[in-house]
């Protein structure tokens, strides 16, 4: 399937420009907070990154705009015409996720803008300097592999019981149930904590955190992924598409 036509399908629904207008309005919320007062450049950047980025932002905001997002990719592999072209369903499988990419690198560069707008608004972008914007790049490309396990994740809960709202379920379920884990003080993530990261922690931390991330989500994801390639096997996609 040529791009265009998925981007066309993409910007088809509605929803995919109000998830983005909400997304584009609410770092400006950080202006409710007394700022003014912070003078130290490198604790004002940890602000408006935690603010966009927090896990209770992360878990009740950006994930499930992210799951609605995704959904029309589930509803265009789910036609029958999709299904017919893609000829086998190892190809219909890889062609839906390589696709999906599409959405997760959109999103993940889309949110991550965000933490500037403040920044423009106060006219402070100049402080912005080299370390920050590598961190926050390198950073970003675990958002990239950890959206990548929840898209593919939402589509292999999809494929196993028929049901979209399944799939939205059992992904959002991950985030919440980190949410919860770091409430209770119990030391365990699941995904969102290999995700998003407090900026304003020591270099060496950041390095640490971001090699094991890096390792732990691509496994995650390639575990998710073959998990779907072997659910596939055993379905009737056509038959599938026709009770969803």
């Amino acid at each position: 399937m040529k791009k265009r036509i998925y981007l066309k399908h993409m910007f088809s629904f509605k929803r995919t420009f109000i998830i983005y207008f909400i997304l584009l309005l609410y770092p400006f919320n950080v202006f409710l907070r007394p700022i003014d007062n912070i003078n130290d450049f490198n604790k004002l950047f940890y602000l408006m990154y935690d603010n966009v980025f927090s896990v209770y932002t992360a878990t009740f905001l950006l994930i499930p705009l992210f799951l609605f997002l995704i959904e029309h990719n589930a509803i265009l592999f789910g036609n029958d015409n999709v299904i017919v072209k893609m000829r086998t369903k190892e190809n219909w499988w890889k062609e839906r996720i390589k696709l999906l990419f599409i959405d997760i690198i959109i999103f993940t560069i889309f949110t991550n803008i965000l933490v500037y707008l403040p920044l423009f608004a106060m006219k402070k972008i100049s402080f912005i300097h080299l370390a920050l914007l590598i961190n926050a790049l390198r950073i970003s490309f675990l958002q990239f592999l950890g959206y990548a396990v929840l898209g593919t994740l939402f589509a292999a809960a999809k494929l196993l019981t028929g049901k979209r709202y399944m799939g939205f379920i059992v992904s959002m379920a991950i985030g919440v149930l980190d949410y919860i884990f770091m409430q209770c003080g119990v030391n365990i993530a699941i995904l969102t904590n290999h995700m998003f990261f407090p900026m304003n922690a020591g270099q060496d931390d950041v390095s640490i955190w971001l090699f094991r991330s890096l390792i732990y989500l691509m496994i995650l994801f390639v575990v998710v992924f073959l998990t779907g390639c072997h659910l596939i096997k055993e379905k009737d996609l056509l038959e599938d598409a026709y009770y969803k």
